[in-house]
């Protein structure tokens, strides 16, 4: 039935004078109803899918004016390795089986746990919220001069995180772009700058307003990290051909870093599959690159 009914209103579509449907007024009308009627046009940022070559996907960028830092990330690979990945195991699958698990939940909880951040901020909360918690809670037991402050900034919270963070840190239900960079210019050596939201860049977007403008002003030592980046690949071809995933915000990325010294590297998942596969598959032996790669990138300003 579905079916069915996609094809006659195709059909429909089809047999409208060219034009009307993204005149002005139409735009205005379908905007309201949460929609975005575009051309298929090389001046429009949605890709025509037909005319993306599989080759695409078979050629990562060599990421040029970029130190990747290969033998830092396995180095630090091999340090979480030991006692991190067996304490994060530990936390049992109520944590470990979420949505933010694997590689990346790995690489977060183990990084609150070595930092121990006295002040940390979440653009973006859901499951990495919940393991970040329980690591600061850890970090407070070990030293009670660990405090760690949590802001998690989420303009939409599920009943989860708000219950999650009673007690336990701060909700600022507003969008990062509407917020004063003061509060991120306050984070210092070793605080964690937590990021995933839109990822996609836009005119007045969040990412547009965190690369742009919150990055350049953090101070040195700040540790940032960015979800769902799969550098030096392009994000995944079903994301693209399959669920028509059109998000951008690796790119405006890797130009941020291109030549840029104040950065560095610390851990880049898609890059180091692409130079050490068999340093990821020792540690995750379940991992599937190609079927659900980890996105976890993180880096620091170094001066």
């Amino acid at each position: 039935m579905k079916r069915l009914l996609r094809k006659l209103i195709a059909l429909a579509v089809s047999r409208l004078p060219k034009g009307l449907l993204i005149d002005i007024e139409f735009f205005e009308l379908f905007q309201r109803r949460g929609w975005h009627v575009v051309p298929n046009h090389f001046y429009d940022p949605i890709p025509d899918t037909s005319q993306l070559p599989d080759r695409l996907w078979e050629r990562p960028s060599e990421m040029i004016g970029i130190d990747q830092n290969i033998e830092a990330q396995a180095a630090l690979l091999e340090e979480i390795a030991g006692s991190g990945l067996k304490e994060y195991a530990a936390l049992g699958a109520e944590t470990t089986a979420s949505a933010f698990a694997g590689i990346d939940g790995a690489m977060l909880y183990s990084l609150v746990r070595r930092l121990k951040p006295r002040r940390m901020i979440e653009i973006g909360s859901g499951a990495s919220t919940l393991l970040t918690l329980r690591a600061m809670e850890l970090n407070r037991a070990e030293d009670p001069a660990a405090q760690g402050e949590f802001t998690a900034i989420e303009p939409y919270p599920s009943e989860t995180v708000r219950k999650a963070l009673r007690g336990k840190g701060t909700l600022i239900e507003e969008k990062v772009e509407n917020l004063p960079l003061a509060l991120f210019e306050a984070l210092g050596e070793n605080d964690i700058l937590f990021i995933d939201s839109s990822h996609s860049v836009k005119i007045g977007s969040d990412v547009h307003y965190e690369i742009l403008e919150i990055l350049p002003r953090l101070k040195k030592g700040v540790h940032i990290h960015i979800h769902d980046i799969f550098l030096p690949y392009h994000y995944p071809k079903d994301w693209v051909k399959g669920r028509k995933i059109f998000w951008t915000e690796q790119y405006l990325l890797q130009a941020f870093l291109a030549c840029n010294r104040d950065f560095e590297i610390l851990w880049s998942p898609g890059s180091l599959w692409q130079r050490m596969p068999e340093r990821l598959a020792a540690h995750f032996p379940g991992y599937d690159h190609e079927r659900q790669p980890a996105g976890s990138f993180w880096m620091r300003r170094c001066r």
